[in-house]
């Protein structure tokens, strides 16, 4: 389990047993995290978004005590699909109203398209997906739902997209009192998306290669890690604006795997790099404080 800022920086780095629940643990991370912050920042705003793994009562109980705005998926069930039916008709009509009634598929139709996609040739999968993006109606609206077990009405954003596949519900919860629901979604919520990069980039580190038969001593291994991580991210924003946009993968191997002349003196121990490393400068702003 990860948590990130919105810069990408880790905050947490959690190892669970191969059993646990997808969302366990969520919210002691979440107090411990949010205990830390806020002793440091009391006023300051803080938002947090997750994906529907993390639809907890117990994670919204955390961010209602440090005041935390949060937007985390919800999973869909019969009572939100009921709730979004006056939505989910109106994005069924408008999208037949411009693009006509889609003609009745079997069920083997998903199949077969999607197969056919993926033994097509790059060119044309690529023709295909942006042929299927441009025919869909996205209406985003808001609605009131209590869960089983809840007190009070929480606030629902729900996305309808309606394509060629037929409809596409999302739900979204959030404790955000103001705003327009569609900016919610698209530019509050959609951002957590950049967390499945981020966690990309840390296993370009091999994060994952936990060998280790005892779980401290893996979750140790995963802390190790997490810190290299966070200093090859730290030395790769020291570089020029264009080249920090770099994956770490590729800063690894242009800035770290690569070959040097070490002399060993009395006094100190000398790096030589060779005369056609075509990245001198870039490395020199590095400021290591090699001689």
């Amino acid at each position: 389990m990860f948590v990130f800022d919105q810069h990408g920086y880790p905050l947490a780095s959690l190892l669970r047993p191969g059993n646990a629940d997808v969302g366990g643990d969520a919210a002691r991370v979440l107090r411990n995290l949010f205990k830390i912050l806020r002793s440091t920042w009391k006023n300051v705003p803080i938002e947090f978004r997750a994906d529907a793994a993390f639809c907890r009562r117990e994670v919204y109980q955390v961010c209602e005590e440090f005041k935390v705005v949060y937007f985390i998926g919800l999973k869909s069930n019969h009572n939100l699909r009921c709730l979004a039916k006056d939505l989910s008709d109106s994005t069924k009509h408008e999208f037949e109203s411009i693009y006509g009634v889609l003609p009745q598929q079997d069920k083997t139709a998903w199949r077969r398209k999607q197969e056919k996609m993926r033994f097509s040739s790059k060119a044309e999968g690529r023709v295909q997906e942006i042929k299927e993006s441009e025919a869909y109606i996205r209406k985003v609206g808001e609605l009131a739902w209590r869960g089983r077990g809840y007190t009070h009405d929480m606030r629902v954003i729900c996305r309808a997209d309606y394509s060629e596949d037929g409809l596409d519900l999302r739900f979204v919860v959030t404790n955000h009192s103001g705003g327009n629901p569609r900016w919610l979604y698209e530019t509050k919520y959609c951002r957590r998306g950049q967390c499945e990069n981020w966690i990309k980039e840390l296993k370009m580190v091999e994060v994952d290669r936990l060998s280790c038969q005892e779980f401290n001593a893996n979750q140790f291994r995963l802390l190790e890690y997490t810190f290299a991580y966070i200093l090859l991210r730290e030395l790769r924003e020291r570089l020029s604006k264009n080249e920090s946009r770099i994956s770490i993968q590729t800063f690894v191997l242009q800035f770290i795997k690569i070959g040097v002349l070490v002399r060993e003196s009395v006094r100190r121990i000398s790096l030589h790099w060779t005369s056609a490393y075509p990245r001198q400068q870039s490395f020199a702003a590095l400021n290591l404080g090699f001689i």
